[in-house]
């Protein structure tokens, strides 16, 4: 167990991440919880593992980890509520953030993106890709024009770097031919960046983009992977939730969970972490799913029993508009099929229980 351990840092350390990953697999295989607070009070390398930028290592180290079951706080837990998080929300297509003061021309490198198989924003101000990069964990690099990274002498890329939700963002630095120096200057001075020459067409932004994930040390995962480690750690959160733990925060994951909770074959699951929450938005998800007849009627079933248990366990916190919303919608449902009419009436059966019950209780 020492040596492979001993490797997985080595690996770390070096940013070799398919060694590292496979590292973190046969010690997920052969060690224990234990190994998670031999370095307190810092985190442990599977811990530093599970939030490296590289997707494979850091899903490898997340699965060793829930495999474990630590039974009490370790350092760096918050780290791992983090990763799971970030692989919940992140089951679509890979996202980019592509930045240029310019409108057409960040439209033109947005859609050069899209026939290379990318959902992409775009922001045209320096408070726009920070205020993007850090409200999402699944953008797999930036491409932000030197003539909006360039002109405050890099500020905008080292405000990037000093972020922790963006510290490990690879940045390409778009340039033209009169800015080309001057950009590869400042990409020497920013970590995990490289310079992309002004593409022109799909092709040549595919070479220089998957040079840029080269050099910052990413892989590119394919979407039917990504998928299955979305649905995966979705699923882990669900037994989480389920179990008596006290290590994880799972409310930081519940905007993750909330999209999650929309994607058919993750929509049960979700629903089971929403449930155990025990916030006003999360509740109001669940009434919105369970109400809404374009949702599966797997997940719209499993939205209201989680509903149900949640105001159970935490009371109705929904507010008395969102409540005469729920009304309004059981009336409107006449003409629906029975199954809906008695999944609308049993949230409302849930809330007016809960009323009668908190009135008696005064």
């Amino acid at each position: 167990i020492d040596v492979v351990e001993g490797l997985l840092g080595f690996s770390l350390a070096k940013s070799h991440t398919v060694a590292a990953a496979a590292a973190a697999r046969a010690l997920g295989e052969i060690g224990k919880s234990e190994l998670l607070y031999r370095m307190q009070p810092q985190p442990s390398a599977m811990v530093e593992a599970a939030r490296n930028g590289d997707r494979r290592l850091r899903y490898a180290a997340l699965e060793a980890i829930i495999r474990w079951k630590p039974y009490r706080p370790y350092p760096g837990s918050s780290l791992v509520v983090e990763a799971l998080g970030y692989f919940a929300g992140s089951f679509a297509l890979p996202r980019a953030i592509v930045a240029d003061a310019r409108t057409a021309e960040v439209e033109r490198q947005a859609g050069l993106l899209a026939e290379l198989g990318f959902e992409t924003d775009v922001a045209t101000t320096e408070r726009d890709v920070v205020a993007d990069a850090i409200s999402s964990p699944d953008y797999l690099f930036a491409l932000i024009d030197y003539t909006l990274a360039g002109p405050t002498s890099g500020q905008l890329l080292q405000r990037l770097r000093r972020d922790n939700r963006t510290a490990r963002l690879p940045i390409g630095i778009i340039a033209s031919t009169e800015d080309l120096e001057r950009a590869r200057r400042l990409s020497r001075q920013t970590p995990l960046s490289a310079v992309i020459y002004q593409p022109v067409d799909a092709a040549s932004l595919d070479f220089q983009f998957k040079r840029l994930l080269a050099v910052s040390g990413q892989r590119l995962v394919p979407p039917e992977e990504r998928r299955q480690q979305a649905r995966q750690a979705v699923e882990w959160l669900a037994q989480l939730a389920a179990s008596p733990q006290q290590i994880y925060n799972l409310r930081r994951t519940e905007g993750a969970v909330s999209a999650a909770i929309r994607v058919a074959d993750f929509g049960p699951s979700a629903a089971k972490v929403l449930g155990s929450l025990g916030t006003a938005t999360s509740q109001k998800t669940l009434a919105d799913v369970a109400s809404q007849l374009v949702q599966p009627a797997e997940t719209r079933k499993a939205a209201g029993q989680a509903f149900a248990a949640s105001v159970s366990r935490f009371g109705t916190l929904l507010t008395t508009g969102e409540i005469r919303l729920q009304y309004q919608r059981y009336n409107e449902s006449e003409q629906q099929d029975q199954e809906t009419q008695t999944l609308l009436a049993s949230i409302l059966d849930t809330i007016e229980a809960r009323a009668a019950a908190d009135q008696a209780d005064h």
